[in-house]
């Protein structure tokens, strides 16, 4: 299980999760993307996007097929992605690599994605597959309120964040970025609704710890699910 993070920017916010992919996984993703073919990662922009993207993506094939089912097994297997999303759906894995002078500039994701079922983008979600030092540029750039953050993270990390953010993969100058990138349909639309449940599933845990809090706790359990029952869509 990975050690989770969590880090706030006003609103929006970031979840961080370091290692969600390691060991015999992360190798088995690395040797995916070695040896599999990939084409034009335009065939998966719309609009606008599709002019201001310059990489590749990995192929379908039977075995990226059983590596997504892995992966998201791991997604799903983190507590703080429930706690703060609240996932109904999840878009098709893309692993998608970027080489010298490939970018993906400035965009906006397509609020609803097709695959098998129509996807809702609340959430985008990227895990970096490269060693940060193998290669030069590749920063995910977000635009959040009042500030930009900028990601290159640890091979194995994952970084989530709104999709409704507008933000850029900055230009590769040496060596090559590889990530596997999806997007997440929270059963609760709002971003700040999501936050005020997150902070008080936090602080009901946090009294539930201490027996003098034990009412308390239980007050803050009964708030979070009225208003769960409130703002949910199912």
């Amino acid at each position: 299980m990975p050690s989770n993070a969590i880090s706030m920017n006003t609103n929006p916010w970031f979840l961080h999760v370091p290692g969600l992919l390691s060991g015999p996984l992360l190798a088995q993703v690395r040797q995916a993307m070695e040896t599999s073919s990939f084409v034009d990662g335009r065939s998966t922009a719309g609009g606008a996007a599709a002019l201001v993207k310059l990489n590749l993506q990995m192929a379908d094939s039977p075995m990226k097929q059983q590596l997504d089912q892995l992966l998201l097994q791991a997604i799903m297997s983190v507590p703080d992605v429930h706690k703060a999303f609240f996932p109904t759906k999840v878009y098709g894995l893309i692993y998608a690599k970027y080489g010298p002078e490939m970018t993906y500039g400035w965009h906006l994701d397509s609020p609803i994605m097709m695959s098998h079922q129509p996807v809702r983008t609340d959430i985008a979600m990227t895990i970096f597959i490269s060693d940060p030092e193998t290669y030069e540029g590749g920063e995910l750039e977000v635009q959040a309120p009042g500030a930009q953050s900028s990601w290159k993270l640890p091979a194995g990390d994952a970084i989530f964040y709104p999709a409704t953010t507008v933000h850029r993969v900055a230009p590769v100058t040496r060596g090559e970025r590889r990530v596997v990138v999806t997007w997440i349909q929270s059963a609760v639309r709002e971003p700040r609704h999501r936050q005020v449940l997150y902070e008080l599933k936090l602080a009901h845990e946090q009294m539930e710890a201490v027996p003098e809090l034990k009412d308390a706790a239980e007050k803050v359990q009964h708030a979070f699910s009225h208003l769960l029952r409130e703002w949910a869509e199912i």
